[in-house]
């Protein structure tokens, strides 16, 4: 491998085992991605500072030399396996680890508390469609460099840890899917990089509503492109000032490329120049469909309020989101008419409000 260990990359190929003797090989980057390797997960070679063993046919626990094997990464991802059992929390001792996704697959268990208590460098923390459960960890580390939680599709219980807004570079919190249970979360507004705020079907509850919070002193959401409160059982109305503060929503930048947001993990690692990244998905029920984009495009903006107990009139102010591409306020119990100033909105591709209480002209 000359000054730096190997870097072996064997991904997209059709690999059915790995040889045992790898792990006594000195090999940095190892890549093994899109395969069809089956059995217990390998032990990587100590020293590995990146290991992807995503996208295979895994299908065991992890024994727990492979965590303590892993204290050198900066970038692990097990994704799209059949992982079975904990997470443990050897996990912790790879303190610089900056990338770690360790999403779909049929890992239990508690979230090891260390990763968000202790964790300086997690910038992307991906454990989307597990089996975790039990509360959020509550005490967040004050130097989190988090840009992405995604812990959809769990059994997470308990309420937000109103430490997450220590972490505030946060672009991504997905939530979606669980069983928490709480009030509209507020406070998240503080962060002033948040793009995606998804917390549909858990146990929310409540109205809308603000607590004296000063939104003259401090802008809250001014950067968020997609809100999804679906399914949960939000009531009463909506606030126009709850509208009014989505910022980012209201600004059509002419002729916007259609591109998409790359997040970049700026985790150090030995080898000088390396740098990994990492690609964010979201899922969005657009056009009666759900649909998840692979990467999140930066003029993609929607507001899912939809299947809650929502009342009274669709506030006028909706209409001046003019650059939203889906509004949703299904399955609530709006009532009067449909506001014109809805014909502001023209990035709108899709528009439902269906099973609702409307009246009025169409």
């Amino acid at each position: 491998g000359g000054t730096f260990p190997l870097s072996l990359n064997l991904s997209h190929n059709l690999f059915t085992s790995v040889a045992t003797n790898l792990s006594n090989r000195s090999i940095g980057d190892l890549d093994l991605h899109s395969n069809k390797i089956e059995g217990a997960l390998p032990l990587p070679p100590s020293g590995t500072y990146r290991l992807d063993y995503s996208n295979n046919h895994f299908n065991s626990s992890i024994m727990r030399e492979f965590w303590s094997r892993i204290s050198s990464a900066v970038f692990l991802s097990l994704a799209n396996n059949s992982l079975i059992g904990e997470v443990s929390h050897l996990i912790c001792n790879a303190t610089e680890i900056g990338v770690l996704d360790l999403s779909f697959n049929s890992f239990s268990g508690l979230i090891p508390p260390c990763l968000l208590k202790q964790n300086e460098h997690l910038e992307i923390l991906n454990l989307r469609g597990n089996n975790f459960h039990g509360p959020l960890p509550q005490d967040i580390i004050n130097e989190c460099a988090l840009q992405i939680i995604d812990l959809n599709g769990n059994k997470l219980e308990g309420k937000l840890p109103m430490s997450i807004i220590n972490c505030q570079m946060l672009q991504v919190i997905d939530l979606g899917n669980n069983l928490i249970v709480d009030i509209y979360p507020e406070w998240l507004g503080v962060l002033p990089l948040l793009k995606v705020l998804v917390l549909k079907s858990n146990g929310f509850h409540g109205p809308i509503d603000y607590y004296g919070m000063n939104k003259q002193t401090h802008p809250f959401f001014p950067e968020l492109q997609v809100l999804d409160l679906s399914s949960n059982s939000f009531n009463g109305s909506i606030p126009t000032l709850f509208l009014k503060q989505f910022k980012a929503m209201m600004v059509i930048s002419p002729g916007a490329p259609s591109m998409y947001v790359e997040i970049i993990a700026t985790s150090s690692a030995s080898s000088p120049g390396y740098r990994p990244y990492y690609r964010d998905s979201v899922t969005v029920t657009l056009k009666g469909q759900e649909t998840t984009l692979v990467q999140i495009l930066s003029v993609f903006m929607s507001v899912d309020l939809s299947n809650n107990n929502f009342e009274g009139v669709i506030p006028k102010e909706i209409g001046d989101l003019k650059s939203l591409k889906g509004l949703n306020l299904s399955r609530n119990s709006f009532t009067g008419e449909i506001p014109p100033r809805i014909a502001n909105m023209l990035q709108l591709e899709s528009l439902d409000l269906s099973y609702n209480q409307l009246s009025g002209e169409i």
